[in-house]
């Protein structure tokens, strides 16, 4: 089998300018690039820039994909919309990778397998993937989670350690958390385990409302007029403030949670369960 790599940078906030894209391009000759995005496939020979700078300095989201079964993802958060130190409360290094600076926090999560099955093998997660930035822009962690999850699954994460904060909503995954658990392989019974902690996502609309009201009309008419002159980062403004006024009540204590010891052992108690037959259906009379 041949060796090929698959490497995918996209511009979600604002696209490249020509000079970001004439910058970029001479990292290779052969990539396909937009002002939104930067695809290259390798059948010999490696990337030769730096996937961190290219986040850094031009793109949002990045995935990456090799047939010897690596599997990559990471994503840039502006760090004016987000606590670097809740999202750091995730990392599983190397596995997990989660750093600050600059203007953005960066999350870098991965996969490795020994023997890759080929059949699993795309070049299309981006489409299902990208959305995993904007829900933690929105204070959704589940995605972060998930990828804490693959570390504990792959050994790097101490039994006696305590899981991060548990994110509601782990019972009821959006499409793009999905793919991101089959994207870093994460066992659908560690998942479930985890999720017995995991209280229901509940509806915000009445807390938003709640939270909206008091601000003044200067306030309200000078972010309507950003949103109109098409200022995006207005939405992760408002959901940043309003997360925040919201977290300190949210995030469970330390000594609720569990130890990573006893989430595998739940989560091979879910495997038993599942993997045991059922009985005849009872006859009815």
């Amino acid at each position: 089998m041949s060796e090929y790599q698959y490497y995918e940078f996209q511009a979600i906030d604002q696209p490249l300018t020509a000079r970001q894209m004439a910058a970029v391009r001479q990292y290779s000759s052969r990539a396909e690039i937009t002002p939104r995005s930067f695809v290259n496939e390798y059948h010999w020979g490696n990337f030769r820039g730096d996937v961190r700078r290219f986040l850094r300095d031009y793109y949002d989201m990045f995935v990456y994909v090799a047939n010897w079964g690596t599997h990559r993802a990471a994503f840039r958060l502006p760090l004016a919309y987000v606590d670097a130190d809740a999202l750091k409360a995730y990392a599983a290094p190397p596995v997990v990778k989660i750093s600050a600076g600059g203007k953005f926090a960066l999350v870098d999560v991965s996969s490795d397998v020994d023997d890759p099955d080929i059949e699993e093998f795309s070049t299309h997660w981006m489409a299902s993937l990208a959305p995993l930035r904007a829900e933690v822009l929105s204070g959704d962690y589940r995605p972060l989670y998930l990828a804490w999850l693959g570390g504990v699954q792959a050994d790097e994460v101490p039994e006696s350690k305590r899981e991060p904060p548990v994110p509601p909503g782990l019972a009821d995954l959006t499409s793009a958390q999905d793919a991101l658990a089959d994207f870093l392989r994460v066992d659908r019974s560690m998942i479930s385990a985890a999720a017995e902690a995991s209280p229901a996502l509940e509806s915000e609309h009445e807390a938003i409302l709640s939270w909206i009201e008091p601000l003044s009309p200067e306030t309200k008419n000078a972010l309507l007029a950003r949103m109109l002159e098409g200022d995006s980062s207005v939405c992760m403004e408002l959901r940043s403030r309003f997360k925040s006024s919201r977290r300190s009540a949210r995030n469970p204590g330390r000594n609720s949670r569990r130890t990573v010891g006893s989430l595998l052992k739940l989560a091979e108690q879910v495997r038993t369960s599942r993997a045991r037959p059922r009985g005849p259906t009872p006859a009815k009379s």
